[in-house]
């Protein structure tokens, strides 16, 4: 039979036992909730006073744990989980919390693996250096100045929760400093180099795996209206809904357009007639558009990203790109002009996505192997990859070279932040300008139908055309 020990109490069963640490007269307690076994100073030396001072200390660890907080929270990863907690609360009653996902990466992937068992307030500057040394490691390389102030940011969360619950003081906060390597600006595209990655998509999308093919669509849709709009790639259209769009339809005089092929011609008829019928601009008695008149889609798209709710605004190509995919995706919609309803009706469903819901949080990794396997991937004169974020610098480049936009309205169309004289002086508004932005010399070059040159053919399906060919050579032998 065990020996009693005087230097240890046993309050409740397997469950709360009082005891004392070699060389202190102070008692402490070891308590479990649940299956897990915590340790505390009761700060008591009288053990009737530290009884009672562990019994309060379980009590109030089953009752965190009843309200589903963590039963202690000195160390770094429950505080961490307190303010993931708070942001999850947050969207839980109808708030936006856009960097949560990112925000729970970091901790959950660096910040909880290096301090997870520290006791926050033993946090120090030093600490934070070990930290960043780590983190090099752990990344393979020095992360960018952006990377860095988005870990700064979710720490300094975590130690404001700290100091905000007593669980540190704020003197004792560490200081931290944002250093990084200087982000280098995106490769970007040419004209040309966007006229061959618009003539292979509808390829790229064909040769997909069927359970691909229709996100390949839904990227081949995205990157159109990127090259259109010039939106930021991410949330500013991947967010969008069919309620965030309006357009309007306007009609200029031009000298008349003659067209030969006669099938080309009925199409064309066909699509000005559809714009008759949205706006009142200059028609005949029949209903058909007049020789004289160009008619061009205004589309105002409420996006809401970097710099808050903002319009992007797109022209033809955005027009026919959601005509296709409102006809595509609402099959069961009994209207002619499914766009126009799903519109009207303040549709909420989001744009960008597939028949069966699915988003396209892959559009950038699927972009760059399209772009890889049609031998685009790298700028060949500065060997960086090609991102989404290449078509904004080549929209600005573009309708600047091509039309002479101006400089104050492309900086309002792209939603940038204007510099000082603008912020100070400019009363413009994107509605004001809207018409000026159509720069229609830019689309036609970044929309202009190529030939596609060896070099920017898939080996892919130059591989399965020669396999089919000797396939069907060996049969007629």
């Amino acid at each position: 039979m065990p020996v009693k020990r005087d230097d240890t109490h046993q309050l409740i069963e397997r469950e709360l036992v009082v005891f004392k640490r070699p060389n202190t007269e102070v008692w402490y307690c070891r308590y479990k909730v649940e299956d897990t076994w915590f340790t505390q100073t009761t700060k008591e030396r009288d053990l009737n006073k530290a009884n009672a001072a562990a019994q309060k200390i379980l009590a109030k660890a089953l009752l965190r744990k009843e309200e589903n907080l963590p039963v202690v929270t000195k160390r770094l990863r429950d505080v961490a989980q307190l303010v993931l907690k708070a942001m999850e609360a947050r969207i839980a009653s109808g708030h936006k919390v856009d960097s949560y996902t990112q925000y729970k990466r970091i901790i959950d992937k660096y910040l909880v693996p290096f301090f997870g068992s520290m006791v926050i307030s033993n946090i120090t500057s030093e600490t934070i250096e070990d930290y960043e040394k780590w983190r090099v490691k752990e990344m393979g390389k020095t992360p960018k100045y952006s990377t860095v102030r988005k870990h700064n940011v979710v720490l300094n969360m975590i130690f404001k929760e700290a100091i905000s619950r007593n669980l540190m003081s704020g003197l004792k906060m560490p200081y931290l400093e944002t250093k990084g390597q200087k982000s280098e600006r995106h490769a970007t595209f040419t004209v040309y180099e966007t006229n061959i990655i618009l003539a292979n998509m509808p390829e790229w999308v064909a040769n997909g795996r069927q359970h691909h093919k229709e996100k390949r669509q839904v990227v081949h849709d995205y990157v159109r209206v990127l090259v259109d709009t010039g939106a930021r790639p991410g949330k500013e259209l991947l967010d969008l809904q069919w309620k965030n769009i309006e357009f309007e339809v306007q009609h200029e005089t031009a000298g008349v357009q003659f067209v030969e092929d006669e099938v080309e011609k009925e199409e064309m008829i066909d699509y000005e007639r559809e714009y008759v019928e949205l706006s009142n601009g200059p028609y005949d008695e029949e209903g058909n558009p007049l020789p004289n008149t160009v008619w061009t889609p205004i589309v105002s798209l409420f996006v809401d990203g970097k710099e808050g709710t903002r319009h992007a605004v797109g022209y033809d190509m955005t027009y026919r790109v959601l005509k296709e995919i409102a006809n595509r995706r609402y099959k069961n919609i009994r209207k002619s002009n499914k766009l126009q309803h799903l519109i009207e009706t303040k549709n909420e469903d989001k744009i960008f996505m597939t028949s069966d819901g699915e988003g396209l949080a892959s559009a950038l990794h699927m972009f760059q192997h399209f772009l890889e396997e049609y031998n685009m991937l790298k700028d060949r004169n500065t060997g960086r990859k090609r991102v989404l974020y290449s078509f904004r610098s080549l929209f600005s480049t573009a309708v600047m070279d091509y039309d002479d936009v101006d400089m104050r309205d492309l900086a309002k169309a792209l939603g940038n932040s204007p510099e000082m004289l603008m912020k100070r002086y400019d009363r413009g508004t994107l509605k004001q300008i809207k018409h000026k932005l159509k720069a229609p010399n830019a689309r036609q070059a970044l929309f202009k139908p190529v030939e596609v040159p060896d070099l920017y053919q898939s080996a892919k399906v130059a591989a399965k055309a020669s396999k089919a060919k000797s396939k069907a050579k060996t049969k007629s032998q």
